[in-house]
């Protein structure tokens, strides 16, 4: 009897000791899945050319040197020195897609028939170039992304299916030119004699290698450098968080204990803390410092969303919570502030939270400024004619359609607390 009493108070004891010593809750710290880092930029990687055929484009055609005319001669220069060996193939598009040689797409510049075959009618169908870019290579679209206004959500469908859903990142860099012709595809039809109109290089590829292009074209006189914008599932280039014990009286529920999580510092996102209090809300506040890409959207308070995971130990996966909010958001120039406010029902003695910060996609990314300056709803002869038709509608629907897909992050980190 002695030796089976025994038996059991060492069966209980081992028991005890396994669930106060219930396997690390273990996360994935790095910051590479915000950043995009781990991806890298190719050095030899085939390139797409497609220009924009259609009326509207066919006055920046000139027997002159113009900005267009200079683009046209740069555009492969440009690809060769980003990609080594690469192998451009030229397109020309309108209603319908035609190859190019390289002689025939130099054209361009200077040759009115260029603009008018069976290919080059008035309405520019840019949903047709886009369904038919290759997710192996580098597609770049030269276009005044001018169509008729009923056609928006046909291109942005197009550009959602067959860019943003397969993980193609969109970039897009700002030209001005001399433009004398007709601009066709609202009606009535425009004449411009003499103006400088916008047209635009849109990228379609991964953001490494957008950015490739953009530094390749940085020092070009004819490109606005400063006009430049992407569409990316990873905009954040890095970012710092400090995340403490909200100083107030009334938080005595919870202290500061980095010493739990000492082992992961050198990650810069883990936070323990002790929750002394069960059953009883206490309050952190956090600073996100963020270096994101100066291409993206811009963003307010309104446009920030948590979402928060929590895992126990012992426990395999993660599950969405709503033990931890965030209240009191504030945005100001990189640095993104706030308070959490942790609920947690004391059920377990230890837990860790992941906490993502990230965009709300019901509320509308801010368009750059010279978006803005460029949009017009309409475009008439009486009207100032350097704008583009609904290009402010356009890049926020396809952005706003990024933020639903591809739920890019502005910064995560961990709460380690024991209670």
């Amino acid at each position: 009897m002695k030796n089976r009493l025994l038996f059991n108070a060492l069966i209980i004891f081992l028991i005890s000791g396994c669930s106060n010593n219930k396997p690390e809750i273990k996360w994935n710290f790095s910051k590479d899945e915000i950043t995009g880092k781990s991806s890298s930029p190719s050095d030899k990687l085939n390139v797409d050319i497609y220009l924009d055929a259609t009326t509207s484009v066919m006055g920046f055609n000139s027997p002159t040197v113009t900005n267009y005319s200079t683009l046209l001669d740069d555009i492969e220069l440009v690809v060769k020195n980003v990609w080594k060996d690469s192998d451009p193939k030229y397109f020309k598009f309108g209603t319908s897609i035609d190859t190019l040689t390289r002689t025939q797409f130099v054209e361009g510049k200077t040759n009115p028939k260029f603009y008018s075959d069976r290919f080059t009618p008035n309405q520019l169908d840019l949903d047709k170039a886009v369904a038919n870019i290759d997710p192996k290579r580098v597609s770049i679209i030269i276009t005044d992304l001018f169509y008729k206004g009923q056609d928006i959500p046909k291109i942005v469908s197009a550009v959602n299916d067959n860019c943003t859903k397969k993980g193609i990142e969109i970039g897009v860099l700002s030209v001005s030119s001399l433009f004398t012709g007709v601009i066709a595809d609202v009606a009535p039809p425009v004449t411009v004699t003499g103006e400088i109109r916008p047209l635009y290089v849109l990228i379609l590829g991964g953001k490494e290698n957008i950015q490739k292009v953009f530094d390749a074209f940085r020092d070009k006189p004819y490109v606005n450098s400063d006009q430049k914008f992407i569409v990316t599932k990873t905009p954040l280039e890095s970012y710092e968080i400090k995340v403490e014990k909200k100083k107030d009286k009334d938080n005595s529920a919870i202290n500061s204990d980095q010493g739990s999580v000492l082992k992961y510092k050198d990650f810069g996102n883990v936070f323990g803390f002790r929750l002394k209090e069960k059953d009883k809300a206490a309050y952190l506040t956090f600073e996100l410092t963020s270096n994101l890409h100066p291409a993206f959207a811009k963003f307010s308070a309104n446009n920030i969303k948590l979402t928060a995971f929590k895992k126990t130990p012992g426990v395999k996966d993660s599950i969405l919570t709503d033990e931890v909010q965030l209240n009191n958001v504030k945005v100001s120039g990189n640095k993104i502030t706030g308070e959490l406010k942790i609920s947690s029902d004391g059920t377990d003695e230890s837990v860790s939270y992941l906490i993502n910060i990230g965009f709300d996609n019901t509320a509308d990314l801010q368009m750059p400024e010279w978006v803005k300056k460029y949009d017009t709803e309409s475009y008439t002869q009486s009207d100032p004619k350097g704008k583009t038709i609904y290009l402010k509608k356009l890049f926020t629907e396809i952005s706003t359609y990024n933020l639903t897909c591809n739920n890019p992050k502005l910064g995560k980190f961990y709460l380690y607390i024991r209670q």
